[in-house]
């Protein structure tokens, strides 16, 4: 089954490449500006990153339905994104130039639902075994699976005999069962996301990394999407938007691959630091910057160079100080274990200089041993 399956998977990515490049030649053909191309880059990026990952897993492991969830989820993004724009050309930037744009049109209105639907329910449920967390979870998954066909099949139907302009403007109006449907869609994606949650609590050792690596790519989605809430600015969401949506596939082909598995803690823990320190140096610079800003408030020059210069090195004077203190505290407040077990060696470091009984030398290696590591049991085995 494997080799039949892996050929399958990269046809899958291929499709979905193809689809992509199709999409990036209809933007540069219609002389997109930059900016308007910027704004399509991550739906092409997503449909280039989740097939390539979907491919790696499907291939390797093709009885974990999540691969095949990330295949059809590009497949769907890059197909919806190909046939707007080919209907964009056909009825608005070169009117009757191409066949087929009804069609084209139409495919765009439902070819996104079911990558969308997948990755809201099916993924959170399934990963990263392939399995439901136990028996109680299949009414979500069943439920998921009937309102998503329901959703396709009712929108394909009712706009196919539309099949025209009308189709590339918004339809929510149009159709007065979608609100409940994607209502109840997304409750199912709650649960899902539930089911998660829970599966995480009940995690050890490998399986709980997997979910670590999901629940990092996962909380820098959610900043992207709390970014688009609070700001108007389009271009920076979408540059951000192309740095994190890799994220997420990359990050669940790495954990079902199991490649660099327990890396995860030491991003988790460089993020922490890295993220707190930025907004506490952003912040120093700030106030710096207004205070010899305000102190100079009547020559320009003053307000202008030497605002800068002095808040530019008040954070070099700051940044290795505050960095130390807080990596002590993310390491004291997150990783307590860790910060306990280098508090304890560096404690025996200290002894060691002034130790020279071997007999006591040893206890206090073997209580060392079980006080950081903690380990089953221990042995100490002296070459004579």
């Amino acid at each position: 089954m494997t080799r039949p399956a892996a050929w399958l998977a990269w046809l899958a990515c291929l499709g979905s490449a193809g689809l992509a490049v199709g999409a990036i030649g209809f933007l540069v053909v219609d002389d997109y500006s930059f900016w308007e191309a910027l704004n399509e880059a991550p739906s092409v990026e997503l449909a280039l990153a989740l097939p390539v990952v979907g491919a790696l897993v499907a291939s390797r492991h093709p009885r974990n339905p999540i691969g095949w969830i990330l295949c059809v989820s590009g497949i769907t993004q890059g197909m919806v994104e190909l046939t707007y724009l080919y209907a964009q050309h056909s009825y608005v930037v070169d009117p009757g130039s191409l066949p087929g744009a009804g069609i084209a049109v139409w495919l765009s209105t439902w070819t996104w639902m079911p990558g969308f639907g997948l990755l809201l329910t099916f993924l959170p449920l399934l990963f990263p075994s392939g399995s439901l967390l136990s028996p109680r979870w299949r009414p979500v998954a069943w439920l998921s699976g009937v309102c998503l066909g329901s959703m396709v099949l009712l929108t394909a139907a009712s706009q196919w005999s539309v099949r025209g302009p009308p189709l590339l403007g918004d339809l929510d109006d149009e159709l007065p069962w979608f609100p409940p449907l994607i209502l109840l869609l997304l409750v199912c994606g709650v649960a899902s996301t539930a089911s998660l949650l829970l599966r995480f609590r009940r995690s050890r050792g490998e399986e709980r990394q997997q979910l670590k690596w999901l629940a990092f790519a996962l909380t820098a989605l959610a900043v992207l999407f709390l970014s688009d809430a609070l700001t108007s600015g389009d271009v920076q969401n979408s540059v951000i938007a192309l740095v994190i949506i890799p994220c997420v596939p990359g990050a669940i082909g790495l954990a079902i691959l199991r490649y660099r598995l327990y890396d995860i803690d030491r991003i988790i823990n460089r993020t922490l630091v890295y993220g707190s320190l930025t907004a506490m140096l952003g912040l120093v610079y700030a106030v710096v910057s207004l205070g010899v800003a305000a102190l100079g408030s009547g020559v320009e020059l003053f307000r202008s160079d030497v605002a800068v210069a002095g808040a530019t090195l008040a954070v070099a004077a700051v940044f290795r100080p505050l960095r130390r203190r807080t990596q002590s505290f993310i390491d004291r407040r997150f990783y307590r274990n860790r910060y306990d077990a280098v508090r304890i060696v560096e404690s025996f470091s200290a002894r060691l200089r002034e130790e020279v009984d071997l007999d006591s030398l040893t206890a206090d290696l073997l209580a060392t041993v079980n006080r950081a590591v903690q380990p089953a049991n221990t042995s100490l085995w002296l070459r004579r």
